[in-house]
């Protein structure tokens, strides 16, 4: 089989590098769904007449609880929404607590963490490990090629 080239090498990830890959994967799923959540829940307020406006996420819910005062039907509707984004938020940060756990453990992480645009997820996946579904967050000041500009 190797000689009428039938066989090629497959590169096998260890199960710690499937298990950090997964634990990336599904921060980054719920860093996602955090938005889109506000998003909706700022469309269906728009429906009724009601903006939200720019506001912090910790004064979110605040707002939008002020705001579905004057509509006491939609109480029960929002409620639940925010209920699920509030619960959204903590995985969030649990998941991102483990991820930080694992990034300050290892020291070639901690030296990419030093380097402007990288975040604890980016500088887990380029740490000479197998490649990582994390990417370089650059900042505004960096330019995309992590020149010195």
């Amino acid at each position: 089989m190797v000689r009428v080239n039938l066989y090629r090498p497959v590169h096998v990830q260890t199960l710690a590098s499937q298990k950090h890959r997964a634990l990336l994967r599904s921060r980054k799923l719920l860093q996602e769904m955090a938005p889109a959540i506000e998003s909706d829940i700022r469309d269906l307020l728009r429906d009724f007449g009601l903006k939200v406006r720019i506001i912090s996420a910790g004064r979110f819910e605040a707002r939008v609880r002020d705001l579905i005062k004057a509509l006491p039907d939609l109480g029960e509707v929002f409620s639940v929404l925010l209920a699920g984004r509030c619960k959204l938020r903590e995985a969030f940060s649990q998941l991102h607590r483990k991820v930080l756990g694992i990034v300050r453990k290892n020291a070639v992480c901690m030296r990419l963490m030093t380097t402007p645009g990288f975040d604890p997820g980016a500088s887990r996946g380029h740490s000479g490990q197998p490649p990582r579904e994390a990417e370089v967050v650059l900042k505004k000041h960096q330019c995309p090629w992590s020149c010195v500009c």
